[in-house]
C-alpha cells in the first residue's frame, strides 16, 4: 500500500531499506546452525559488538551529552523591534554518529568505512570511481527526508545488492577513495530537493564538453592581487619609500597559458562528469531558488532541511590542488564555491569524526581546515592535538579563576580532556571486492541506464550490450518537452573500424561527424559529411604513404587535398570537376561519378609546393596549374633572393583541331610563353602524372567509403588485451578439466589395436568364436606386412622424386650459365649462390633417402617379430 507521504526519486524509486533489513534478519536466522568457517556464513563482526566498540559507544554517548549542553540550545526568538531580522532557524540536531547495520547492531559510522584499493586500475581515479559508483548502485531517497537514516548498511552489502541511499553510496565511494590514496571524508549535511531526489531534469547536461576555453584562475587571481598591492604601495603615504622600482622580469603570458589549455582540452575528445564553473553556478542558483520556495511554502517559515550525504576530497594528496565535493548519486564533481549544497552538520573518515561549529554558514563558505578548532569540534584527540588543546586552555583557566565558579569549570575541562583521549575502533566490515565481469557490467542488472537532463537525455551502456559497441549516447532536444531532436552524440569502444565518437546534427547546418583512432582503414582521423553537399576528411599523416593531411570534396564540383612533410614538397592539390560533357570539351580526364553521375570530368588541376632549400634561388616550383580543356599549363616559381616577383612559364603543350583555338592577341597576353619542344613534352608528362595521382587518390577514397558501408552493415567488436587474457585463462581451465576427464576415459579404453583393420569380416568372427586356421593367420600376416611395405615404398618414391627434380633444376641452370658465358655475360655471383643452395638441398635429400632405407628394413623386421609373437596368430607356430 502506497502512503501519501512516501518519497520517490526522479526515477520513481522508493526507499526499501527496511525491507532489506528484514531480509538480512531472515538470512541470519537461517544461518544460526551454520559453521562460522562456512563460505556463506555471516561474519561475526556484523552480528556482535567488540569490547572496544562498546567502549566507543559509551564514549560517544558521553560526548553527545556534553555537546548538547554546550551547543544544542534553542535559537533566540526574533525581537518585536527588529522586524527586518532573518527567517527563523531550526534548532540543531544530534550529530549522526551511531546507526544500526543490516542486522540491527548499532555501529559507529567511522568504523563502517573500509578503505580498499581495488585491483582495477580504472577505479584509481576519483572521476572514474565516482562515475562507476553512480551507475552501478541504484539510488534510493531517504524516507523521511528530514532525518538521517536509522540504518547504515555495510559497503559490502551495498556493493552486492547494487542498491543504497546517499549515506550508503557515500560510505562506499569514500572507502574506495581512501584506499586509492585520496584524503576523502563522508559529509552529512543538507541539500536541495533536486539533489536529494536525483532529479536532473532541470540541469544542463554536463557530459558534453564545453567549447569555451578554460580560464587560468590561479594566474588571474595572482595578477589581480599583485596589481592591487602595487597600487596600494604607490599611493600609500605611510610606506617607507614612495619609489617602487619597476618589475622588469619576464611575466608568464596568461593568454598563452589559456590558449595552451584550450588546445589541450580540444584534443581530449572525451566526456566529463565534473561541472564547468558556469554550469555549476547555475545549479547553485537553482538550489537557492528551491530554498526560497521551501521557506514560502512552510507553515512555520523555517526552510525544509533535506538530509543528504556526499563526499569531500581535501587538497594535498594525489595531486588534488583544491578541495572538491563529489556527489555519489550522479558522479559529479563540484568546486566548493559552486556546489549546490546548503549546510554541513559533520564530516568523518575511518579514523575520526568532526562536527561543524559554523552551522549557519553555507557549504560553499566553509573552511575545511579540520584542525581549526573555531570551526570544527573533533570527536577523538590524538596526543599532539591534546597538547595543543591543553596549551590553548591555560589562559582560559587563569581567567576562570577570577570567577566564582572557577573550580567547577576547571574540573569539567580537565575531566573532558581526560575522557576524550580515545581513538576510533577498527572497521567491522569485510574487505570489499568486485569481479572484473561485474565492473564491466557497470549498470546492473541489464547493463543499461538512462538519465533525463534539461532538453537532453543520456543513455549509458556497458560493454557487449549495444550491437554497435556503443557505451554512451546523448540526445539533445530543441524543446523542453524533448520531442524535436537537435543533436545526437555517441561514444563507442573497441570497434574494429576504430571509430570512437559520432555526432549527428539534424537541424541547421545538417551534418554527420565521425572520429577515429589511429590504425583504421585509410588512417582517417575525422570525417564530416554534409549530405549531398560536401565531405571533409582529416587523416593521420604518419600512417599514410602520401602524407595526406586533409581532403575536402564539394560533391560534383571540386576536390582539395592538403599534404604535410612530403619529399617532393607538395602541400596542396585541387581539381575542378563537372558532370557536363560539353563543358569538359573534347580533351577529357575522367573520374568515376558514383551515384551522382556516370562520369566526372576534370577541367582544371592545381598543385602548390613548399620551398626547396636545395634548389637554386628562384628555380624551385611554387605552383602548377593545368587547364585540361585548353591543353595549357602555367608554372609559377618561388621568388628569388632580393626579388619582388617570381618567374612564370606558360606551356601550350597540346594542340589540335579539337582543342579550342587561341587568337594571336591572346597569345601575346600569355606570360612567359615557352615553345621549347622538350619543355612542352615535360609539361604534358607532368600533367599526366598529376592526373594519375588524382585518380589513385580518388580510387582510394572510394575504397574508404565502401569499407565504411560494409562495416556499418556488420559491426565487428575487437577484444582488448585484458579480455583476450581472461579468455585464455578460462579456456585453459576448461581445457584442463576436459582433458582430465578424457584421460580418465582413455585409461579404461586402452590403446589402438594394430590388427583391427585386418580382422574384419569372417576372420574377426572366427577369432571371437574360437580361433583362426593356419591359412587365415598366414593371410592376415602377409596382408599386414604388405601394407607396411607399400607405405615404406611410397615414402621412398616421394623422396626420390624430389631428388630427381632438384638434379634436373641444377642441370638446366648449368646449361643456362654455359650459354650466357658463350654470349659474353661473365657475371657468376647469382649462379654460384644458386648452385650452393641446390647442392645443399640435394645433399639433404640423399641423406634422408639413405636413412629411410635403413629404417625401412628395421621396421619391417620389427613388425615380423611382433606378428610372430602375437597370441592371436599362435597357430603359425604349430
Amino acid at each position: 500500500m502506497i502512503r501519501p507521504s512516501m518519497v520517490f526519486s526522479a526515477e520513481g524509486k522508493l526507499n526499501t531499506k527496511l525491507h532489506r533489513h528484514k531480509e538480512c534478519l531472515k538470512l541470519l536466522e537461517s544461518q544460526k546452525d551454520m559453521d562460522d568457517d562456512a563460505p556463506d556464513a555471516v561474519r561475526t563482526s556484523y552480528t556482535t559488538k567488540s569490547t572496544k566498540e562498546e567502549l566507543c559507544i559509551e564514549y560517544i554517548n558521553s560526548f553527545l551529552d556534553q555537546f548538547a549542553a554546550i551547543y544544542m540550545q534553542e535559537p533566540p526568538k526574533k525581537s518585536r523591534k527588529n522586524k527586518t531580522a532573518s527567517a527563523p532557524v531550526a534548532p540543531r540536531k544530534f550529530p549522526f554518529m551511531l546507526a544500526e547495520n543490516e542486522f540491527g547492531i548499532e555501529k559507529f559510522v567511522c568504523a563502517t568505512l573500509r578503505p580498499t584499493l581495488m585491483p582495477i586500475p580504472e577505479l584509481y581515479d576519483m572521476y572514474e570511481c565516482a562515475s562507476f559508483i553512480a551507475g552501478y548502485i541504484n539510488y534510493e531517497p531517504l524516507d523521511p527526508q528530514t532525518e538521517p537514516p536509522k540504518y547504515l548498511f555495510s559497503p559490502t552489502l551495498t556493493l552486492d545488492s547494487s542498491v543504497g541511499d546517499s549515506f550508503d553510496l557515500s560510505t562506499l565511494l569514500c572507502s574506495f577513495l581512501l584506499g586509492s590514496g585520496y584524503d576523502a571524508y563522508v559529509v552529512n549535511g543538507y541539500a536541495p530537493k533536486f539533489v536529494t531526489l536525483r532529479d536532473q531534469s532541470k540541469t544542463v547536461c554536463p557530459l558534453i564538453q564545453s567549447q569555451e576555453p578554460s580560464v587560468n584562475t590561479n594566474g588571474s587571481e595572482s595578477g589581480k592581487n599583485s596589481s592591487n598591492s602595487f597600487a596600494k604601495d604607490e599611493t600609500d603615504p605611510s610606506s617607507e619609500s614612495p619609489y617602487v622600482p619597476p618589475d622588469n622580469s619576464v611575466k608568464p603570458s596568461k593568454f598563452m597559458a589559456d590558449e595552451a589549455e584550450r588546445k589541450r582540452l580540444a584534443g581530449l575528445d572525451t566526456f566529463q562528469l565534473w561541472l564547468p564553473e558556469a554550469e555549476a553556478q547555475d545549479e547553485r542558483k537553482m538550489a537557492e531558488t528551491e530554498v526560497e520556495r521551501d521557506v514560502e511554502g512552510g507553515a512555520t517559515g523555517v526552510p525544509i532541511k533535506r538530509v543528504h550525504a556526499w563526499v569531500l576530497i581535501c587538497a594535498g594528496k594525489r595531486d588534488v590542488k583544491e578541495s572538491l565535493f563529489v556527489e555519489p548519486s550522479t558522479g559529479r564533481v563540484y568546486g566548493l564555491a559552486s556546489s549546490p549544497y546548503m549546510a554541513i552538520e559533520s564530516v568523518w573518515n575511518d579514523s575520526n569524526y568532526w562536527i561543524n561549529l559554523k552551522f549557519e554558514k553555507r557549504a560553499s563558505e566553509m573552511d575545511f581546515d579540520l584542525k581549526n578548532e573555531q570551526c570544527w569540534e573533533q570527536l577523538f584527540l590524538s596526543g599532539n592535538n591534546s597538547k595543543v588543546r591543553n596549551k590553548g586552555h591555560e589562559n582560559d583557566e587563569q581567567d576562570l579563576m577570577n570567577q566564582t565558579d572557577a573550580p567547577e569549570t576547571e574540573a569539567k575541562l580537565s575531566d573532558a580532556n581526560l575522557t576524550r583521549y580515545f581513538d576510533a575502533p577498527p572497521t567491522w566490515v569485510s574487505p570489499l571486492s568486485i569481479t572484473r565481469s561485474k565492473y564491466l557490467l557497470k549498470y546492473p542488472p541489464h547493463g543499461k541506464r538512462s538519465v533525463q537532463y534539461y532538453c537532453a537525455k543520456a543513455d549509458f551502456f556497458s560493454r557487449k550490450i549495444n550491437s554497435q559497441s556503443m557505451v554512451m549516447r546523448i540526445i539533445l532536444y530543441l524543446d523542453k518537452e524533448c520531442t524535436i531532436v537537435k543533436e545526437i552524440h555517441e561514444w563507442f569502444e573497441n570497434r574494429a573500424d576504430k571509430m570512437y565518437k559520432r555526432i549527428r546534427y539534424f537541424l541547421e547546418n545538417r551534418r554527420f561527424v565521425e572520429f577515429y583512432s589511429a590504425g583504421n582503414f585509410g588512417e582517417v582521423k575525422k570525417r564530416t559529411e554534409f549530405p549531398g553537399k560536401r565531405i571533409e576528411s582529416d587523416f593521420y599523416v604518419d600512417g599514410r604513404l602520401d602524407r595526406l593531411l586533409r581532403r575536402e570534396e564539394v560533391i560534383g564540383e571540386s576536390i582539395t587535398e592538403y599534404f604535410q612533410d612530403r619529399t617532393d614538397y607538395l602541400v596542396y592539390r585541387s581539381i575542378e570537376l563537372t558532370t557536363d560533357r560539353n563543358i569538359a570539351g573534347a580533351r577529357q580526364f575522367v573520374l568515376p561519378g558514383g551515384t551522382l553521375a556516370a562520369e566526372l570530368f576534370i577541367t582544371k588541376m592545381t598543385q602548390c609546393y613548399d620551398r626547396d632549400s636545395t634548389a637554386l634561388s628562384g628555380t624551385d616550383i611554387a605552383k602548377r596549374v593545368f587547364f585540361v580543356r585548353e591543353g595549357k599549363a602555367v608554372f609559377y616559381f618561388h621568388f628569388g633572393k632580393s626579388q619582388i616577383t617570381g618567374k612564370i612559364k606558360t606551356y601550350l603543350h597540346t594542340r589540335g583541331p579539337l582543342i579550342p583555338a587561341i587568337s594571336d592577341l591572346a597569345l601575346t597576353q600569355e606570360v612567359g610563353l615557352d615553345d621549347d619542344a622538350d619543355a612542352l613534352m615535360e609539361a604534358s608528362a607532368l600533367e599526366r602524372e598529376c592526373y594519375t595521382s588524382i585518380k589513385a587518390s580518388f580510387q582510394q577514397n572510394d575504397k574508404i567509403q565502401e569499407n565504411r558501408r560494409d562495416v556499418e552493415k556488420d559491426i565487428v567488436v575487437e577484444k582488448t588485451v585484458f579480455d583476450r587474457a581472461l579468455d585464455a585463462v578460462e579456456s585453459k581451465s576448461h581445457y584442463s578439466s576436459n582433458n582430465t576427464d578424457k584421460l580418465a576415459g582413455d585409461e579404461n579404453k586402452g590403446a589402438t589395436d594394430y590388427l583391427t583393420a585386418f580382422l574384419k569380416g569372417s576372420a574377426g568372427d572366427k577369432l571371437s568364436a574360437g580361433g583362426l586356421t593356419k591359412e587365415e593367420a598366414l593371410e592376415i600376416r602377409q596382408a599386414c606386412l604388405d601394407a607396411l611395405k607399400a607405405r615404406l615404398v611410397e615414402r621412398a618414391n616421394i623422396i626420390q622424386t624430389r631428388l630427381h627434380e632438384e638434379n634436373a633444376k641444377l642441370a638446366r641452370k648449368q646449361e643456362q650459365f654455359q650459354r650466357s658465358q658463350r654470349e659474353g655475360d661473365l657475371s657468376t655471383e647469382e649462379y654460384e649462390k644458386y648452385c650452393t643452395e641446390a647442392m645443399f638441398r640435394i645433399q639433404i635429400l640423399e641423406q634422408r633417402l639413405a636413412a629411410h632405407e635403413e629404417a625401412a628394413v628395421r621396421k619391417f623386421a620389427d613388425l615380423d617379430q611382433k606378428l610372430s609373437s602375437d597370441s592371436r596368430l599362435k597357430v603359425l607356430k604349430s
